[in-house]
């Protein structure tokens, strides 16, 4: 078939997606939805689906955790504690010999915590890293079980609750509460050139205040990572309402000053079962006010399925404009979005202008496949459940 013939198939197979995908996508009166109905939704009743990881040469990935087997450490097995901090870190670079190490109670030494090796950190219940970042450079690396109460962010930790920049790196079992200064940049994970990335079961709480100025704000970023895995996560973004920055090379996530998520030429993304929120917690003066919840560009063979999207705006008023997009996707080439549900609401709008989108695809976005989906948008200006731009 001729790619023109090819095109104007695609065209009419996603009109019929647009047609039978969408409910209840306006309402007059936002006063009379209970978002609580769209944002403590339950798997229970989803059967279990075993996940076929191309990253992990086609075996089933077992996300399973055994807390049981973390608390059994051996007499030779290094237990660090504020007490012993010192004797394993230089300027916050790991230079012990373990391979394995156990974090137990309280931190706050006012510095990064540097892995350049292969290691597995595990925390004991009750640890707590108040202000230190932790920057995984070495392969092979495993985090679980670790809680980050974060306030700070500057370039020698690249502006992350926790960087990645090496392959087959898991965190599993994470709490990062990270409220990043006024006018900051900052992120909640980093995950740059970083292959088989794998979160799990972890949870992310983002307040972002980059209310002036191109500084960017995302509860988690993965960029030029392949084969990526996110799982069972909560990812809670409390950001401001901000222009698109249009000076940047298009389209790129760099456009984009505050996401919840943003996933950037990152190939065979599997993302799956995670509860993502974007809440606007500032209407800002910007022109233009603008949030994405996940914004996905030039990544291809990518999953999205068994989601909750829920992106919420209470603080631009009835009259006035904002302009919000959950599942944002551009030029890009086979990706699947199924069984999500995803909701969008404000009382911003006016007219024809403002814009509440469930979904919007702007191409070139080639074998794009979406099915089976809750789409809801709540607005008093264009309310669409797809969106969808085609260009060669």
């Amino acid at each position: 078939m001729k790619f023109k013939d090819k095109k104007v198939l695609f065209c009419l197979m996603l009109f019929f997606l647009i047609i039978i995908s969408i409910s209840n996508v306006s309402a007059n009166n936002l006063n009379d939805v209970n978002i609580d109905n769209f944002t403590s939704i339950s798997y229970d009743s989803i059967d279990a689906i075993e996940y076929d990881v191309e990253s992990d040469g086609n075996q089933i990935f077992d996300n399973s955790l055994n807390h049981e087997d973390l608390l059994e450490i051996g007499d030779d097995d290094v237990i660090i504690t504020s007490d012993n901090f010192g004797s394993y870190f230089n300027d916050g670079i790991y230079n012990g010999t373990e391979d394995t190490i156990y974090f137990e109670g309280n931190f706050s030494e006012n510095t990064n915590l540097v892995f350049n090796n292969p290691i597995n950190i595990i925390g004991l219940n009750g640890n707590n890293f108040y202000d230190m970042p932790f920057k995984i450079n070495g392969n092979n690396s495993n985090m679980t079980n670790i809680n980050l109460v974060l306030s700070n962010s500057d370039i020698s930790h690249n502006y992350a609750g926790i960087y990645v920049s090496s392959g087959n790196v898991k965190l599993d079992n994470l709490k990062i509460n990270f409220t990043v200064p006024l006018n900051t940049e900052g992120y909640g994970i980093f995950v740059d050139n970083a292959n088989n990335f794998k979160l799990l079961n972890s949870n992310i709480q983002f307040i972002g205040n980059n209310k002036i100025g191109l500084i960017y704000n995302y509860g988690l970023k993965i960029k030029n990572s392949h084969y990526a895995f996110i799982y069972n996560n909560i990812i809670n973004a409390s950001l401001p309402l901000r222009a698109v920055d249009f000076s940047k090379p298009f389209p790129s996530t760099d456009t984009d000053l505050v996401l919840s998520i943003g996933v950037q030429s990152s190939n065979y993304l599997n993302f799956i079962r995670n509860n993502v929120y974007a809440i606007v917690n500032d209407a800002g003066s910007d022109f233009y006010p603008t949030l994405d919840c996940f914004m996905m560009v030039d990544s291809n063979n990518s999953f999205i399925d068994y989601n909750n999207f829920t992106e919420i705006d209470t603080f631009t008023p009835s009259g006035s404009v904002d302009y919000l997009y959950v599942i944002d996707i551009y030029k890009l080439q086979n990706a699947t979005i199924s069984n999500n549900n995803v909701l969008v609401t404000t009382l911003g709008g006016a007219g024809g202008n403002g814009t509440a989108y469930p979904i919007q695809i702007t191409g070139l976005a080639v074998d794009i496949l979406i099915c089976d989906n809750n789409l809801t948008a709540l607005c008093n200006g264009p309310c669409l459940g797809i969106y969808s731009v085609l260009s060669s």
